[in-house]
């Protein structure tokens, strides 16, 4: 697991200093509380069992989705970017409280098992090299490794690559984000391990899904079975295009 030194190093000063405290609701000594775990609620159904937009009425499948072909079997996500989950994921992400990881594992693990998915092997969508060294850790690494522990399933940090730098997809359409996420990762080394095999991809967000779908594709051109996605929050992407679009209405 890739986590700088030099952050192990500043994390136990700081927990020796200040104890941990929650990051849904501060209480002191844990990271993340059981009750705030247990506040945090799945998706709530009719949504596309695919990139997991939320439907009008059951359909088995949204538009966008049922009209091009999806590198993806199917999409699952813990709950809503909102809450306790929002809190969370940012405390891992930007703030370098990389002891989360294994709560949100867990949380990961557990919808894994509800929704009965079946993997053979766990891998954690890559950042770019660079990417990396900057933040001193991936949070999809640490998330794919604390939710295959639970599930006894082996995981790979190496097996996929971002071979190539990409720019931020917040405020970018639908297709935007395909576009720029396209052909940007590979696989290294050998395929045998995935051959006939079906993939699980770890995140920690899916906005419209184009980022796992891109490393579904080489993937599945490998030689992989089935590649499934899981994620611990779903971004509501409709929401995120109106809050960047009134942003930029009040910079005019």
């Amino acid at each position: 697991m890739n986590v700088s030194p030099l952050h192990w190093l500043y994390r136990g000063t700081l927990n020796l200093l200040f104890p941990p405290q929650c990051a849904g609701c501060a209480l002191s000594g844990t990271v993340l509380c059981s009750r705030c775990m247990q506040s945090i609620q799945p998706l709530t159904p009719p949504y596309c069992p695919r990139c997991l937009t939320l439907l009008a009425t059951p359909e088995a499948c949204c538009r966008p989705c049922t009209e091009r072909i999806s590198a993806l079997r199917g999409l699952r996500a813990v709950g809503s970017y909102t809450g306790v989950l929002l809190a969370s994921i940012h405390a891992l992400k930007y703030q370098g409280v990389i002891e989360l990881a294994d709560p949100l594992g867990k949380l990961l693990a557990q919808t894994y098992q509800r929704h009965h998915l079946q993997a053979d092997i766990v891998l954690p969508v890559p950042l770019h090299p660079e990417r990396q060294r900057q933040r001193g850790f991936n949070q999809a690494t640490l998330l794919a490794r604390a939710c295959a522990r639970q599930l006894g399933i082996p995981w790979d940090e190496r097996l996929l690559i971002r071979r190539r730098a990409t720019s931020s997809q917040v405020g970018l359409t639908a297709s935007e984000r395909r576009a720029n996420v396209a052909a940007a990762f590979s696989l290294p080394s050998s395929t045998r391990r995935i051959r006939e095999r079906t993939i699980l991809l770890i995140d920690d967000v899916s906005t419209t899904g184009a980022t796992l779908e891109a490393c579904a594709r080489p993937l599945l051109d490998a030689g992989a079975q089935a590649v499934w996605g899981l994620v611990l929050a779903k971004r509501n992407f409709a929401h995120e295009r109106s809050r960047n679009a009134s942003r930029s209405l009040s910079f005019r």
